[in-house]
């Protein structure tokens, strides 16, 4: 047996152990013992370029570039060893381990980090799958120009206007240099200078020298530095010469940024670079011209200059919701004009676009609105000139006009899914084995209907993007100026609450970890280190291991069973599929059943998002999960090189739920009722949310594991 977890924050050789526990919960199996293994770590190879179908292809795209380990490279895992007493057949536990190529944190403050890392890179999702139901309808026009003013959209969220509120954050640095004492401004000086000097040789010598030169080396470059620094600086005006340096740090800093964001997003160091040398600049020139020889004169000297910069953040948020709003409607038009039996499948690829563009905006906005409001109210209570706080203040209520639709968007949105969620919530916390029948239909129905009140609802965030350009536009709703940004920094706040709070962690979290591991999954980019790519090498290397163990009598194993949960189902068919259209020579006891030590591959999913997320939000990277035989609704096992897949769901699973069942089916929500068709088994195991599938409370998983065993 594989064990392969899913989300939120596992601990290795966790879901290996509860498989085991649950084995052990029977009397026909022994106790289990536990030994660490190094398996040889090699990447899954791509083969040749794919084509098509899409999903297969996107694979490729993630896998092509990702370089050989070096041969020493291992995995280490676990192998718990146990018998059936009936037989004294051993049966040996594995697990496929993945969390740390794609964990979220446990801190808050790594939280709020991820949040802002699934804003810039989410939106890129919606685009790909947008792409895709272009490929699907052969590049059309009117596919190709919602494609293109997607792309701009995305560009300018992501590259312009979270750069430019990086630049423009950068300049506190500037204004908190002459928060220094008197007495500390000239040390400063010294510092700060030969901190930029030092960088600068130091970056210099990095494109020439090798790590032991640099090493040998930078002592003597911070001596040369510092002298210098101490020439250029000695008896000047330490106000001015500090608030030079911070500028140049601050620029430096976001330039930093720039390069390593360049892996995500194209262009990104270029503008970067640019807009960073220009605040510098600019800010420079105002500190240079006012001759700042106090606290107040480099308080005004950069409120000046970030009042000449606001504009240039102003035009990228104009021409966001600008593009935004087009490609919306043009979305909508390409779906209109594709023919009327592939309508559903672009329709939902235009949701996707429209929701992973919407909402990601409405919450950069929020959360940055709410740290500006917070910094200036900040500057105005330690700032030595009332105007310094006047203009800041002035110009963030211009900036913050007509967001509050974004307000109002969000808290239908956060309303809609707790409301939906919330019988599940109160289930999972419940832990109900011994849940009813009609407790299990009652929250399946309620949570089905919930579902489609989540898709409707989150079409506010698009028009949410339409009021607001309406209101820059028209200049309206002016008589919410005076409370705009207490409503807009008070809505960010209760998110944060509600991402953070003790009470609301476990809820809120899992919710986070399913987007993040989603956004992971699906990046294309590092290109030469994508999740995927590095999740598949220890998949495949684990699946290679297998096929070669042998016990003392030289026989191999009779069967592998994968059990997965959660977002480690996606991963299992997505690696199974692959090696099925891109055969491994050292798989061939899984892929050859002709071979005389053909091992058969079972596998067993429990809350799968593949059919109620994935196929849904990617409907032609995953149409293969809609496109099995007649009576199914399902993927065919056969595609996977399975011999058997069987599903379980509990009816509140707001992750996954039935895979081959019909949703029309009376009896989708009846406990332990197997739907099973050719090769493929689907049955619910009662009332429930999305754990507690292989704890105490996982019967029929134990059940029918020992049958997968068998």
């Amino acid at each position: 047996m594989v064990a392969v977890h899913g989300v939120a924050d596992q601990k290795p050789a966790e879901s290996a152990r509860a498989v085991a526990d649950l084995l052990c919960h029977d009397e026909a199996y022994s106790s289990f013992s536990e030994v660490s293994l190094r398996v040889s770590r090699a990447r899954l190879e791509p083969g040749d370029e794919i084509e098509s179908p899409a999903g297969l292809q996107y694979m490729y795209e993630q896998l092509k570039d990702y370089p050989r380990a070096d041969t020493a490279a291992v995995y280490e895992t676990v192998r718990l060893e146990g018998r059936r007493i009936d037989d004294t057949a051993p049966v040996h536990v594995y697990e496929m381990y993945w969390a740390d190529l794609s964990r979220a944190g446990e801190t808050w403050y790594r939280l709020i980090a991820e949040v802002y890392q699934l804003i810039l890179h989410l939106p890129s999702l919606g685009r790909n799958s947008l792409q895709a139901a272009s490929s699907a309808q052969n590049n059309r026009r009117p596919w190709r120009i919602a494609v293109l003013l997607q792309t701009f959209a995305v560009w300018l969220l992501t590259v312009p206007a979270a750069l430019l509120n990086l630049v423009l954050f950068s300049l506190v640095l500037v204004v908190a240099s002459a928060e220094l004492p008197e007495a500390y401004q000239k040390p400063a000086t010294l510092v700060a200078g030969t901190v930029i000097l030092a960088g600068i040789a130091l970056l210099v010598m990095c494109k020439r020298a090798t790590a032991p030169l640099l090493w040998r080396w930078w002592l003597p470059i911070v001596i040369v530095a510092a002298t210098v620094t101490w020439l250029l600086v000695h008896g000047r005006n330490p106000y001015l010469v500090l608030a030079i340096e911070a500028a140049v740090i601050a620029a430096g800093a976001c330039i930093g940024v720039a390069i390593s964001y360049q892996q995500m997003k194209n262009g990104a160091v270029a503008f970067g670079v640019a807009a960073a040398l220009v605040a510098a600049g600019v800010t420079i020139v105002f500190l240079i011209g006012t001759y700042a020889s106090s606290k107040a004169d480099v308080y005004i000297a950069t409120v000046d200059a970030g009042r000449l910069l606001f504009p240039a953040v102003g035009v990228a948020w104009a021409l966001f919701f600008l593009t935004a709003t087009l490609a919306a409607i043009a979305g909508v038009v390409a779906v209109r004009m594709t023919p009327r039996n592939q309508r559903d499948q672009a329709r939902a690829a235009a949701w996707t676009a429209r929701f992973s563009l919407g909402m990601p905006a409405a919450v950069f906005v929020l959360f940055t609105l709410a740290i500006w409001d917070l910094l200036v109210q900040s500057i105005g209570r330690v700032a030595p000139v009332v105007s310094v706080s006047d203009h800041l203040g002035d110009m963030l209520k211009q900036s913050a006009r007509g967001l509050e639709f974004y307000t109002l968007a969000m808290f239908l949105f956060i309303v809609t899914v707790l409301v939906a969620t919330g019988p599940s919530i109160v289930a999972e916390l419940r832990h109900p084995h011994t849940s009813g029948d009609v407790e299990s239909e009652q929250l399946g129905d309620w949570l089905t209907a919930g579902m489609r009140w989540i898709v409707r609802v989150a079409e506010s965030f698009t028009f949410a993007l339409v009021f607001v350009l309406v209101v820059a536009i028209t200049g309206g709703m002016q008589f919410l100026d005076p409370w705009r940004l207490t409503l807009l920094s008070g809505t960010a706040a209760i998110i944060a609450l509600l991402l953070t709070s003790k009470y609301f962690i476990g809820t809120f979290r899992a919710a986070v970890d399913v987007v993040l591991d989603i956004d992971n999954y699906m990046r294309q980019s590092p290109a030469n280190a994508t999740p995927r790519a590095r999740i598949a090498e220890r998949y495949v290397s684990l699946l290679r291991h297998l096929c070669e163990w042998r016990d003392a009598d030289g026989r191999p194993y009779d069967r592998i069973v994968i059990v997965a949960h959660s977002q480690g189902t996606v991963i299992s068919a997505d690696v199974l599929r692959y090696l099925n259209a891109r055969p491994d020579a050292k798989l061939r006891l899984i892929n050859d059943d002709t071979h005389p030590q053909h091992i058969p591959l079972r596998l067993f999913t429990m809350g799968s998002p593949l059919r109620q997320i994935y196929a849904q939000a990617f409907p032609h990277l995953y149409d293969w999960i809609h496109g099995a035989a007649p009576q199914l609704t399902a993927p065919d096992p056969t595609t996977l090189t399975l011999q058997e897949w069987a599903n379980t769901y509990r009816s509140g699973d707001y992750v996954g739920r039935n895979m081959w069942t019909g949703d029309a089916n009376a009896r989708l929500w009846i406990r332990s009722n197997p739907n099973a068709v050719d090769g493929c088994t689907d049955f619910c195991c009662g009332a429930g949310a999305h754990t507690h599938y292989w704890d105490e409370n996982g019967r029929e998983v134990a059940a029918y594991l020992k049958q997968l065993l068998a």
